[in-house]
C-alpha cells in the first residue's frame, strides 16, 4: 500500500511459522471437545457490532489462535495501510490510485466536496424518475460490479421499493434483450448504462441494441453512468444525460458512487441515505474497534485460518434469507477478484494460497443441492451461514423453521454422526439388523466440519449496507495480511483484450483456432 510499510518480512514469517505450528498441533482437535473443555466458548468466539453477530465458535479456533492471527495482522501492517485507505492514499499500488469507496458514503477521514456532489446529482437524477409518472420502468445494463452490487441491494430491498420496476441487463446473450424489448414499452422504459471505461464491449453491444430500440427517442430514454464522461460524450450522451463517478472506484465497490443510481430509483433517495449509513457505522467501527473486537478483521483472520493455513480450498455460503439470494454473486466478485493474486505488493510469488473459491445459493435450496459434498465428502470445506433475525413478514412460524434449518446444518456439520448412532437411528426407523449395519458406513457423517454464523437483525436499507461493507472490509484485510494488492485485476483486464482480439478472428493457439472456424467467427464480417 502506498504509505504502508513494506512486510517485515522477518516478523512475518515468525507469525506465520507460528500459526503454521499452531495449525499441527490442532489437527486433531474436535470442535465438540472445545465446547466441552469451555462453557463460555460461544459467548468469547462471537462479537457483535451494529446490526451484526459474527460467531466463529464452531471454527477450529482457540483464544490462542485468535492470538496468533491478530499478531501476523499487526506485523503486516493492518493499522498502517487502514489508515492510508481511510485518507484516500493511493492503497491500489499497480494503478496508483486510491480505493477511497468510504468516502461514497461518509466514511472518510478527510471531506470528499467533489464525491458529496456527485453523490447529490445522481440522487436529484433518481428523485426526478421516480416522480415521473411516464417512466414504468429502468433497464440497468453493466457487468461485473456495475451489475452485481446494484443487482443484489435492489433484491434484497425489494420489501422497500416503491419506485418504477428495475430489469438488468449484463450478458450479451442476444435471447436476454429480445425478452426484456418484447415485454416493456420504450415509451414508458429508461435505459442506464454503466460503465467505468465506457470501453466494455458486453455493456455497449446490449447498450447499442437498446438505441436502436428506442429509435428516435434513445437520446432522451438513456443515460450513462461512467468514470470516463469524455468517452459518454463522444458516444451521444448529452452532458445532462451523464452521472460520473470517480476513477479510483473500483468495479466491486461501486454501487456506493452513481452506478447506485437503479437502487436509489427502487427505493427512493432517503433509503438509499439509509444504506451509506449502515455502511458508514460499520466503516467507522472497522476503523475504531480495537482488532481484538473488530469484526471485519476476526472475520477476514477466520477465512485466512481455514484457507492460508488449513486445507481449505473452497468456502461456501449459505444466506437464509430468500432477500439475500444474489450476496453470493457479490461476494464471488469481491474475494476472488480481490483476493484472487499470485504475486504480493512488490511482484514476488506469495507463500500462502490467497483466495478461496466462494460458492453457494440460498439456504434450503443449498442444503438439496450441494451440502451433501460438504456433510460427507472427503474434503473439509467450510460453510459461512448468514440470516436475518427479524424477518420481513409476520409469518413467524416460517421464520423459526428457517432459522431451524439454518442453525440445525451448522450444529450437524460440527456433531456429525457416529456409527452406534447410526445404528441406532436406522433401527428406530425400522431397518432390520442385517440391513442397518450394512448401512452404517453410508449414514455416519464424519463432523467436526467447521462453519461460522452472521445473524443480521433486519435485511433494511442500513442492515444491508453493513453487511457488503462488512464484507469489503473483510476481504480489504485479508489482503493486507497476505501482502497482495486486494484492489485490481489484471487477470479480468487480459481476459478483455483477448476477448477483443478472437472477436476479431485472430486466434493465438489451435484450438481457438479450431473453435472459431466451428462456429464461424474465423470469417469476416
Amino acid at each position: 500500500m502506498s504509505s504502508a510499510r513494506t512486510l517485515p518480512l522477518r516478523e512475518v514469517e515468525q507469525c506465520r511459522r507460528a500459526l503454521s505450528a499452531h495449525r499441527l498441533r490442532m489437527s486433531e482437535t474436535v470442535l465438540l471437545d472445545l465446547f466441552a473443555a469451555d462453557s463460555d466458548r460461544f459467548r468469547r468466539l462471537s462479537w457483535r457490532a451494529g446490526p451484526l453477530t459474527l460467531d466463529l465458535s464452531k471454527m477450529p479456533m482457540t483464544d490462542r489462535t485468535v492470538a496468533l492471527l491478530l499478531d501476523l495482522a499487526a506485523a503486516a501492517g493492518i493499522d498502517q495501510a487502514r489508515r492510508d485507505m481511510f485518507e484516500g492514499k493511493a492503497v491500489n499500488v499497480t494503478e496508483r490510485r486510491a480505493a477511497w469507496h468510504v468516502a461514497l458514503r461518509g466514511g472518510a477521514d478527510r471531506p470528499a466536496p467533489e464525491v458529496d456532489a456527485a453523490r447529490e446529482a445522481m440522487l436529484r437524477f433518481a428523485a426526478g424518475v421516480r416522480a415521473d409518472a411516464k417512466v414504468t420502468d429502468v433497464v440497468h445494463i453493466g457487468i461485473g460490479g456495475s451489475l452485481l452490487g446494484p443487482t443484489l441491494a435492489v433484491d434484497a430491498l425489494t420489501a422497500y421499493a416503491d419506485g418504477p420496476r428495475i430489469h438488468w441487463l449484463g450478458s450479451v446473450d442476444g435471447g436476454t434483450v429480445a425478452q426484456l424489448m418484447r415485454k416493456l414499452d420504450p415509451a414508458r422504459t429508461l435505459a442506464i448504462v454503466a460503465s467505468k471505461s465506457f470501453t466494455t464491449q458486453e455493456t455497449l453491444v446490449n447498450a447499442k441494441a437498446m438505441r436502436g430500440w428506442f429509435g428516435a427517442d434513445a437520446q432522451s430514454r438513456m443515460v450513462a453512468v461512467t468514470a470516463r464522461p469524455d468517452r459518454a460524450h463522444d458516444a451521444g450522451y448529452g452532458t445532462d444525460r451523464i452521472l460520473p463517478f470517480a476513477e479510483w472506484v473500483g468495479g466491486r465497490f461501486s454501487l456506493w458512487s452513481a452506478v447506485g443510481v437503479p437502487i436509489a430509483i427502487a427505493i427512493g433517495p432517503e433509503r438509499f441515505r439509509e444504506m451509506l449509513t449502515g455502511a458508514a457505522a460499520l466503516d467507522r467501527h472497522f476503523r475504531e474497534a480495537p482488532a481484538d473486537k473488530n469484526l471485519p478483521l476476526l472475520h477476514g483472520l477466520a477465512w485466512l485460518w481455514n484457507t492460508a493455513f488449513g486445507s481449505s480450498g473452497a468456502v461456501a455460503v449459505l444466506p437464509y434469507d430468500r432477500r439475500l439470494a444474489r450476496l453470493v454473486d457479490h461476494l464471488q466478485q469481491l474475494v476472488m477478484e480481490s483476493l484472487g493474486k499470485s504475486v504480493d505488493r512488490e511482484g514476488h510469488p506469495v507463500e500462502l494460497p490467497t483466495a478461496p473459491v466462494v460458492f453457494g445459493q440460498a439456504g434450503t435450496d443449498g442444503q438439496h443441492a450441494f451440502m451433501q459434498v460438504i456433510h460427507q465428502g472427503p474434503r473439509t470445506i467450510p460453510v459461512e451461514f448468514i440470516a436475518a433475525i427479524t424477518p420481513e413478514h409476520d409469518l413467524i412460524d416460517h421464520h423459526r423453521h428457517l432459522l431451524a434449518n439454518c442453525f440445525a446444518q451448522g450444529a450437524v456439520l460440527m456433531r456429525g454422526l457416529s456409527a452406534s448412532q447410526a445404528i441406532a437411528d436406522l433401527r428406530a426407523r425400522g431397518f432390520d439388523e442385517a440391513t442397518a449395519r450394512s448401512l452404517v458406513p453410508h449414514v455416519v457423517c464424519p463432523g467436526n466440519r467447521p462453519s461460522s454464523t452472521i445473524l443480521v437483525e433486519r435485511i433494511d436499507p442500513a442492515g444491508l449496507g453493513a453487511l457488503i461493507a462488512f464484507y469489503e472490509h473483510s476481504a480489504f484485510a485479508q489482503g493486507v495480511v497476505l501482502g497482495i494488492n486486494p484492489f485490481d485485476q489484471w487477470g479480468v483486464e487480459r481476459g478483455k483484450r483477448v476477448a477483443a482480439e478472437v472477436l476479431a478472428g485472430h486466434a493465438s493457439d489451435p484450438s481457438t483456432a479450431g473453435l472459431l472456424a466451428a462456429t464461424g467467427l474465423d470469417r469476416p464480417r
